[in-house]
């Protein structure tokens, strides 16, 4: 739904895709507002982890047996998260162009 919305298939009639790709903090476009959108999106990604990981976990016992089991989870599934980070980064700044 996130690549929905920032390509500008979902929510266009209501301007949604324009929350992601000029944000207003105080009525200005400025780092602060491209600041928060970003902490959200770190919490996003952080929790999409957060959440497969105590749901699929027990799914693959030999997590148990590495060093930092949580963070190699993390990085084997940062995939979807950095292509929707790439794809954001690009769009934004192609935005004003």
């Amino acid at each position: 739904m996130l690549f929905l919305t920032i390509f500008g298939k979902l929510g266009l009639k209501y301007g949604i895709p324009y929350l992601f790709l000029a944000p207003e903090y105080l009525g200005e476009l400025s780092f602060a507002s491209y600041f928060i959108v970003g902490f959200a999106i770190g919490g996003f990604v952080t929790a999409f982890n957060l959440s497969s990981y105590i749901m699929n976990g027990f799914r693959f016992p030999f997590l148990a047996t590495l060093s930092k089991p949580f963070f190699k989870y993390s990085l084997n599934n940062a995939t979807l998260p950095t292509l929707f980070i790439a794809c954001y980064i690009y769009l934004t700044s192609t935005f004003f162009a």
